[in-house]
């Protein structure tokens, strides 16, 4: 699910989800995640290790939720979406990455 998204995605995610917040007036999320992307074109962007992670869930459920609304979903499927991931999330409790479809 959330293989497909680089650390430099999840920054220009949360850049956008942030600024959107802080400064309402500017609407189109669109052109402000066209403006990022092009000024971190040439940048490499790699998360900061921090050594005793339990679980990353509900920080990457956010990132993917964003992404998923500047796809343009709905707030109603968008809430779907964070209700059944929540509650998946309440059965794991390890970091996304170490998360695979077979148990073996």
């Amino acid at each position: 699910m959330y293989s497909n998204v680089t650390c430099k995605d999840e920054v220009v995610i949360k850049m956008v989800g942030r600024l959107t917040i802080e400064f309402p007036e500017y609407k189109d999320q669109l052109k402000i995640r066209e403006i990022i992307e092009e000024v971190l074109y040439k940048y490499d962007i790699n998360p900061q290790e921090t050594g005793l992670i339990t679980s990353d869930i509900e920080e990457k459920l956010n990132i993917y939720l964003a992404s998923k609304k500047l796809d343009g979903l709905s707030e109603k499927t968008l809430k779907n979406y964070r209700n059944n991931l929540t509650i998946f999330a309440s059965y794991l409790r390890k970091p996304i990455a170490t998360i695979q479809k077979y148990p073996y």
